[in-house]
């Protein structure tokens, strides 16, 4: 079995019902460049190299994939649910609620910040058992995955299906969500799918791709992020400020496995020099088309699934003087193969 193939046996993609249509439209081009946007902490500036998005100032939603492992990274040591020093066996694969999940390689004994430098999927979806949906959500409110950054960016669809924020209460009026407040009645459907929830793996943990801008600004800057500005056309979108208040122990863990990330785990080819001083982590995302048949004889068909990737990266340098936070969506391929190879070619081309 080569890499792809056993990365595809990775995720339970039998289960998914999300079609890459988006994907299939797309040109070769297009899949090729992906997304990337960064912004300048200084100045608070946000750019996008697509210049579709210069001109309408609409921003893509994807889910997060692993990238969601910071939140649940951050709640587990903020709230003391596991020691630092705790390790969980790593064999390549376990099985919770009938369903398994794998890592592309058995990693042995890992703690928490070694399981999200190599993006463990065995350890986080044990250490993720004592994390409640609620205290879940609350984390991610903190994070401002609540926020209605799509009211104006990406405005599909106003009341969040399909998306993290269908799980915050709205107001009936204005289909905007009160802050931070959990609507419960939709608990019982992430309870009964939570591990899927803590790796970003459900179809409903989609967020705006300026969530996870927010989310790396917030760990590279401690909790503090400025307000920043995305210009386009003759317009101007902004995201608000926000101050989080974590414990120094939480924000340091978060940064060093971002930081071991790119020295040893998931996105360690994204700067194997370590000339930018790198923090970063990686998403993959499985993604499911339409079977198709195909004859492999005069009498007899094969039925054939194709079936997709999508990816993402985020991260911020250089992590001793954080300046500049990035993300980039692969919409086709793993991370790997695709997320981290044009993240690179971005970051490296441009005159920081």
């Amino acid at each position: 079995m080569n890499r792809r193939d056993f990365l595809k046996s990775l995720f339970y993609l039998s289960s998914l019902s999300l079609i890459p249509s988006t994907i299939e439209a797309k040109t070769q081009s297009q899949i090729l460049a992906g997304i990337f946007i960064w912004a300048d902490l200084h100045t608070g500036q946000i750019f996008s190299s697509s210049p579709q998005i210069n001109s309408n100032g609409i921003f893509p939603v994807s889910r997060i994939g692993s990238i969601m492992k910071l939140i649940s990274t951050a709640t587990l040591l903020e709230e003391n649910l596991i020691s630092p020093q705790k390790t969980y066996e790593c064999r390549g694969i376990i099985k919770f609620q009938g369903k398994e999940y794998k890592c592309t390689k058995a990693h042995g004994k890992v703690s928490l910040i070694q399981a999200l430098g190599h993006s463990c999927n065995v350890f986080f979806a044990q250490a993720s058992q004592s994390i409640s949906p609620t205290l879940f959500l609350d984390y991610c409110s903190r994070f401002g995955f609540d926020r209605s950054l799509y009211s104006q960016l990406s405005p599909p669809d106003p009341l969040g299906r399909g998306s993290l924020r269908k799980f915050f209460s709205l107001d009936q009026l204005s289909n905007v969500p009160n802050q931070g407040i959990i609507d419960k009645s939709k608990l019982d459907k992430m309870q009964s799918n939570f591990t899927d929830f803590v790796l970003g793996l459900h179809t409903d943990s989609a967020v705006n791709l300026l969530h996870i801008i927010q989310l790396t600004s917030l760990i590279a800057l401690k909790g503090n992020m400025p307000k920043l500005f995305f210009k386009y056309s003759n317009s101007e979108h902004s995201l608000k400020p926000i101050k989080l208040h974590l414990s120094e122990s939480t924000w340091i863990g978060l940064q060093n496995g971002m930081k071991l990330a790119c020295l040893h785990g998931t996105a360690r080819k994204l700067d194997p020099e370590n000339q930018f001083k790198i923090a970063a982590k990686t998403g993959t995302i499985p993604l499911v088309s339409k079977n198709y048949f195909s004859k492999s004889s005069a009498n007899n068909s094969n039925q054939i699934k194709e079936e997709y990737f999508q990816s993402l990266i985020t991260g911020y340098f250089p992590y001793d003087n954080p300046q500049y936070v990035f993300c980039l969506l692969a919409p086709h391929g793993t991370s790997q193969e695709t997320a981290v190879p044009l993240a690179h070619k971005e970051i490296f081309s441009h005159k920081w």
